[in-house]
This record gives structure tokens, C-alpha cells and sequence, in this order.
């Protein structure tokens, strides 16, 4: 997972293939810690990672 900030700075959140279950508490700490949305997420066909997004970031 690569995340940019909004100075443009690329930042990379996560490696490998991991599970739906992992992604969602990923996802959840990225949003505790002050991101408050999600605007693009490219996938690569992760099953349940549709709804991991939709959970965390609805507005994505």
C-alpha cells in the first residue's frame, strides 16, 4: 500500500498480500491517526478489500 501526503511525498503503509482482516486494521490505525478520508484506491482483486475500504472510508 503507498499512501501520498499532501506535500506529495510518497509513503509506503504496507507490503505483501496480506488478508482482508489485516488490510481493515491497517486501514483503521491510518484513520485513528488523523486521515480523515481516502480519495483514489487502486486494488488488485484482494477478496473483501472493497468492503474493508467502504468500512473505514465510505466516502472513497
Amino acid at each position: 500500500m503507498l499512501g501520498i501526503t499532501d506535500e506529495g511525498s510518497k509513503e509506503i503503509l504496507g507490503i505483501n498480500n496480506k488478508t482482508s482482516k489485516y488490510w481493515l486494521s491497517l486501514l483503521y490505525e491510518i484513520k485513528k491517526r488523523g486521515i480523515e478520508d481516502g480519495l483514489i484506491f487502486a486494488l488488485d482483486g484482494l477478496n473483501g478489500f472493497n468492503k474493508v475500504i467502504q468500512t473505514i472510508y465510505p466516502k472513497a
